[in-house]
């Protein structure tokens, strides 16, 4: 006998209901697996922007102070004279 076969129990109608049922379930999770998907990547790529502006700048401060460093210690050049 075949376990899965509930025609005893339940009506065709009552089956249909169910089957109508469980699409229903299935596609409010299917969406709401998607919104949590895409909120996630957005936390996680707002994270990976912040980290890179914030490197970018320290970046940038490091170049400026090298910069005003090489200034500061490069000799005075001597100006030309012109013939």
């Amino acid at each position: 006998m075949n376990t899965f076969n509930d025609s005893d129990r339940y009506t065709p109608e009552m089956l249909a209901a169910m089957h109508d049922a469980a699409k229903r379930q299935a596609a409010e999770l299917r969406a709401q697996a998607i919104s949590d998907f895409w909120d996630r990547i957005g936390d996680a790529l707002a994270t990976r922007q912040w980290q890179a502006r914030r490197a970018a700048e320290r970046f940038a401060r490091s170049l400026a102070r090298h910069a005003r460093r090489r200034a500061a210690a490069a000799p005075a050049k001597p100006s030309q004279a012109c013939c």
